[in-house]
């Protein structure tokens, strides 16, 4: 899938608007917010986080620097036996740094797929923490993944905001599933 097709994905499904606040775990090289800027234009906020610091320095020269000051990229150093083996933090120390409350959309393209499981229960612990009261989190994993974390991420985010939706990208069988 193009990185606009992307875009108009979570325009379709989730809402996005150029009101939407976005925060993307795993941006890598900067896949949904070319598309988004391709397809909507700027938005009120976009928070970029990986564990690869190349892939920020490029984003933040290439679409922050290149125009785009609404988008944001940051480094997560949180030790990762694939993608970050000198981390400094485990997943549990680390939080995201975003407001409680701030976040329409929260990204994830096959980020879960690697992570262990408490891994994935602090990243829900966080997600429940900064998505607004009618946020959307949109993810893909396998099959079985994704049906683990949609009823674990819908009791989250209704437990914490009182209201909450998901939406779960099935990666083999290209479905969607939301509560």
């Amino acid at each position: 899938m193009s990185a606009r097709q992307e875009a108009e994905r979570l325009a379709l499904h989730c809402g996005l608007t150029k009101d939407s606040s976005v925060v993307e775990i795993g941006c890598g090289p900067g896949r949904l917010p070319i598309g988004i800027i391709d397809r909507i234009g700027e938005i009120r906020s976009y928070n970029g986080f990986d564990v690869s610091r190349p892939s920020v320095a490029w984003c933040r020269k290439h679409i922050t620097r290149g125009g785009h000051a609404s988008f944001t990229f940051a480094h997560i150093d949180v030790a990762n036996s694939r993608y970050n083996r000198g981390g400094t933090l485990t997943q549990q120390q680390y939080h995201l740094p975003v407001k409680a409350r701030s976040a329409d959309i929260i990204y994830l393209y096959s980020v879960f797929s690697h992570l262990k499981q408490g891994d994935i229960r602090a990243y829900l612990r966080e997600f429940a923490r900064i998505l607004t009261q009618n946020g959307t989190i949109f993810l893909s994993a396998l099959s079985s993944l994704t049906c683990l974390l949609k009823a674990k991420t819908h009791r989250i985010t209704a437990a914490a905001t009182g209201a909450g939706r998901f939406t779960a990208s099935d990666s083999k069988a290209s479905s969607f599933a939301t509560c």
